[in-house]
């Protein structure tokens, strides 16, 4: 495979892009993934959410959004 194989792949993520509350992960097969922090002391929020999210209870802009 070539070199562009190399760099994370993620989906859309919507909110969590610019969310303070979102962790980015990547994977040992190069693939991102948003950890949404509101999981660990909130069960109502799944810790690698479906993406893209459109709407959360949870966001919060990251500084300077």
């Amino acid at each position: 495979m070539g070199d562009r194989d190399q760099s994370p792949t993620t989906p859309n993520p919507g909110l969590c892009q610019i969310c303070r509350h979102c962790r980015k992960v990547v994977s040992a097969h190069k693939v991102l993934y948003y950890l949404c922090q509101i999981s660990e002391h909130d069960a109502r929020f799944s810790k690698y959410p479906l993406l893209p999210i459109a709407d959360c209870l949870a966001f919060e802009p990251t500084d300077g959004d």
